[in-house]
């Protein structure tokens, strides 16, 4: 199975093709452009590395939240419009369980932290029970300030993501012997990741129409609040 992955939801675009299990190509973009304009020439580049053409894609993979609302949104749309001119399925997975799949083989309760602004960061719990290749998801995922979601959490927890760069002190403050964070490098959300969780979800038959695909959000924009 040959697929194309990408993840817009920060404010650095991550893309992937894959052959199976195996990440052929992988590419992440920080610039100061918006993703619209960097989605076409970052496929076309990857594409063009290994030799393949769109149309050889088999699944389509992109993350759909939370994060960026005009990230996500630009994202999923980018891949819905593919994948119906190609006539070929799309698969949305979480950013924070792709997130979560930087700490394989942890005995410790895994916390991904994504940045949401307004003092708050989307977050969720999770653990890799036995020998599982996929995290296993234990509470909802939130939009929540830092130290509300912190207060009642328990045993060792390991941090990553932008909100866990962000908040660290302050986690280390209110978990001092429980928090352990993994470095800024291993904090990326991988399209590469992405792509794994999609075709693992597409092999149990656990998606959707492609055309009821959209974002998750978690909580209004701004301009839905100022409405």
């Amino acid at each position: 199975m040959f697929v194309l992955a990408s993840d817009t939801s920060t404010k650095k675009a991550h893309f992937a093709l894959l052959e199976e299990e195996t990440v052929r190509a992988e590419v992440m973009v920080n610039t100061e452009k918006k993703h619209g304009e960097t989605i076409v020439h970052a496929i076309e580049g990857l594409l063009s590395m290994i030799k393949r053409r769109i149309e050889e894609v088999d699944l389509f993979v992109t993350t759909v939240g939370p994060g960026s609302f005009t990230g996500i949104r630009v994202g999923v749309s980018a891949l819905k419009g593919l994948a119906f001119a190609l006539e070929k399925p799309l698969i949305g997975v979480s950013t924070l369980e792709t997130l979560a799949m930087n700490v394989p083989d942890s005995f410790k309760t895994v916390c991904p932290m994504i940045d949401a602004k307004r003092d708050e960061v989307y977050t969720a719990l999770y653990r890799f029970n036995g020998e599982a290749k996929y995290p296993e998801k234990t509470g909802d995922e939130r939009a929540v300030t830092p130290a509300e979601f912190l207060k009642d959490l328990k045993g060792d927890i390991v941090f990553l993501g932008d909100g866990a760069i962000r908040y660290e002190d302050l986690i280390r403050k209110i978990m001092p012997k429980r928090s352990f964070f993994l470095p800024p490098c291993q904090s990326d959300i991988r399209a590469g990741t992405a792509g794994l969780l999609g075709m693992h979800k597409f092999k149990r038959g656990d998606f959707i129409d492609t055309a009821l695909l959209k974002p998750r959000y978690l909580r209004p924009s701004y301009a839905e609040m100022k409405r």
